[in-house]
């Protein structure tokens, strides 16, 4: 948009997404959204934000692999170590955000944010990683934001 036409931004407009009010459903616009966004990425390595940034990506990574790996803390505690050092590179990610939430809302709701933050991350992660499976097995797939 922003190469076809002047964009502006104003705090007077504002607007409510009342269809999301479930984790159900924003985790599955998540998944399926980052998901379709690979074929785009790949071909358009220049967009801006999102997951294309290097801290955004690793924090989806390291969100997700700490999911995957803590079933191995319930084998032996100290495998507990590995998803506990993933999350933590996952909100080192995100360090200043986390710094703003909490001066803007507190620990309390920064903690419950953080938790949220991660679960997203990880289905970022999950989305992206089925995306770049579907775009290496399926031509369609990869040809999805191809003209005509």
């Amino acid at each position: 948009i922003c190469r076809s036409y002047e964009v502006h931004s104003s705090t007077t407009v504002r607007g409510r997404h009342d269809h999301d009010d479930t984790w159900r459903v924003v985790l599955r616009k998540v998944f399926h959204r980052t998901r379709l966004h690979i074929p785009l990425y790949v071909r358009r390595g220049d967009l801006p934000g999102g997951i294309a940034t290097g801290p955004r990506a690793g924090a989806s990574v390291a969100a997700l692999l700490a999911v995957l790996t803590l079933p191995l803390g319930f084998a032996a505690a100290p495998w507990l170590l590995l998803p506990a050092a993933l999350l933590a590179l996952a909100l080192l990610a995100d360090t200043a955000l986390y710094r703003f939430v909490l001066r803007r809302r507190g620990p309390l709701f920064t903690a419950y944010f953080a938790f949220v933050h991660s679960v997203v991350n990880a289905v970022i992660a999950a989305g992206a990683g089925v995306g770049v499976l579907q775009w290496l097995a399926s031509r369609r797939f990869r040809r999805l934001y191809e003209p005509g």
